[in-house]
Order: C-alpha cells, then structure tokens, then sequence
C-alpha cells in the first residue's frame, strides 16, 4: 500500500485562521499547492462577497438598490436563499437580516483594518420576509434598507466551495475558525479526530469526534462579546437580546453551511427546540448549557469518541 503524505496550509481571512490539510501520494507536491493557492482564492473572493465589514462588498451593495432586484453573484444569491429557508424553519428566531442590529451593538469592526464600519440606517425593524428573490433573474430585492448578516452562513459555504475543489484527493480537512469539514481518511488511512472546544477550558476540548465525509460546525457565547455591553453576543436574537440557554452548540450535517446555520440557529431555538428542527432534518447536534450539562440529539454518540468532561 502506497504511503500518503499531508500537506498543510493556513491563511488569515473572514476573520479567523483557516487551516487546510490535504491527503495525497508524495509525488503530487506540486498539484496539491496549486490547488491550495486555489482555495485560498476562494475563501478571499466569498469574503469579498459577503463581509458587511467592507463597504465595497456585494452585500453591502445591495443598500444602494434597494426597493427594486439587483443581479447578484451565484454565489451570493445561493447563500441568500439558504439563509431565508433556516428563517422560514425556524419561524424567524434565526434572522439574516439583522446586520444593521449587529453593527449596533459594536459588532462592526474590520478584523485586518480595525476600521469601523457604521452604516446610516434607521433602526426601524427589518425581518427575513423583506427580502425577495428572483431565481429566474439571480436576482435579490431588500424591501427596506437592512443589511443581510452571513456571518453564520460564508464560512460555511466557502468551506464547501474548497472541499469540492480538493475532492479528488485521498482526503481532506478545513478547519475555518470552527467550521470544519472533514472527507476521506487522515494521512494513516484512520477517521479524523475532531474536537468540540470546551467552553470554559479554552486550551481542551470538551469531547473529541471520530468522522468522515461530514461538516462540524459549533458556536458558543464564549467567543465574542459586544463592546458595547459584555451581557451581548455575536449570537443575537432579531429584537436584539442574546440567549443564554446554551453556553455551545455543535452541528453535524452533510455540508459546511448548513452545520454553521444551524448551529447557531440552535444556540437561539434552545435546546428542546433546536433537537426537534435538528431530527427533524436528520442531522445531529450537541448541546452544553453553562453548567456544562450535555445534551444530544438522538444519533449523535455514533460520531463520539471519547468525552473529556
């Protein structure tokens, strides 16, 4: 059996280290750094699309045609699309629009230029059902001026975007700042580990995954806090409290966008809640509340390890 070899690359961009490893035969060096240099074009151009934080991005855009459709990147319009049907199943508890809501409450600041980016807008309330999209035309209308927040949905589907571009190789693993996705086998032809960061203990993890083939996405309360008032999270309700429920939410699922909107679409739904959606869309997820209390959607000890409470 032919040796594998893993090559690694790590990059700044949509706010976090992206790491990317890649499984292949020794004497493919060369293919596999040009492919990595790919991706890295891709994570640059859906930050390019997505970031609220730069005013020349294309969902900022948008502001400028509002009231009427504007032709929009397939890229855009397909995470726009996605965005509006976890609203529609959560009943608006998970809301992309709540940009303006964000910048507001201090979540507003360029992670490589440190620049403040506040956007001249009422505070008049805005919801999923002000957007409207024209499949036929690629197209997105706002019915109000509001700013459409992907920060639970670009990482994830720039992650997907990589993955089908290295998926000719023996196998493959992007961590995205704790959006991960992992396919084929590690580098000794066994499963990947994956952890689930504790909480509290930032320097372990909670408890440690044994997959392949699927997108590991969490989000927790415990990374970003508002500058504004420290009660604020980067996880926000759609009238502007933070849920203090869970304290972590970890989402199994297919693919990279869906595991990072649902998981943060959990994290607001609470615990009962969010296991229903989740079984309900056959995924599975991971709940820890302050006290560290575990719960699990049904299926979801086939995917652990080992727990490290």
């Amino acid at each position: 059996m032919s040796k594998l070899q893993a090559y690694t690359k790590s990059m700044l961009c949509m706010g976090t280290i992206i790491s990317i490893k890649v499984i292949a035969s020794p004497n493919s060096e060369k293919n596999v750094h040009n492919d990595l240099e790919k991706v890295s074009t891709i994570f640059r151009q859906v930050e390019s699309i997505a970031s609220r934080f730069s005013p020349d991005s294309e969902v900022m855009s948008l502001l400028e045609k509002n009231g009427k459709p504007a032709r929009v990147s397939p890229f855009l319009f397909e995470m726009t699309r996605f965005a509006l049907q976890i609203a529609e199943a959560t009943d608006g508890v998970y809301d992309p629009t709540i940009g303006n809501q964000m910048e507001k409450s201090g979540f507003n600041r360029h992670y490589l230029t440190n620049r403040i980016q506040q956007t001249a807008l009422s505070t008049s309330p805005t919801t999923y059902k002000d957007v409207i999209l024209y499949p036929e035309l690629g197209a997105i209308q706002l019915q109000k001026p509001l700013i459409l927040d992907f920060g639970s949905i670009a990482k994830g589907f720039a992650v997907d975007v990589a993955v089908k571009a290295l998926s000719f190789y023996e196998g493959v693993m992007i961590d995205a700042g704790g959006d991960v996705f992992v396919r084929g086998r590690n580098e000794r032809r066994e499963l990947w580990k994956v952890g689930i960061k504790h909480p509290i203990e930032k320097d372990r993890p909670l408890a440690v995954l044994n997959v392949t083939d699927v997108a590991i996405c969490t989000s927790g309360s415990y990374e970003r806090k508002s500058a504004h008032d420290t009660s604020f999270h980067h996880i926000q309700f759609p009238k502007g409290s933070s849920p203090n429920e869970l304290i972590s939410c970890t989402v199994v699922a297919p693919f990279g966008m869906m595991a990072d909107s649902l998981s943060t679409a959990s994290f607001l739904l609470g615990y009962k809640k969010a296991k229903k959606l989740l079984q309900e869309l056959q995924v599975e997820g991971l709940f820890i509340t302050p006290s560290l209390h575990i719960y699990k959607t049904d299926r979801m000890e086939a995917y652990v390890d080992e727990y490290k409470l």
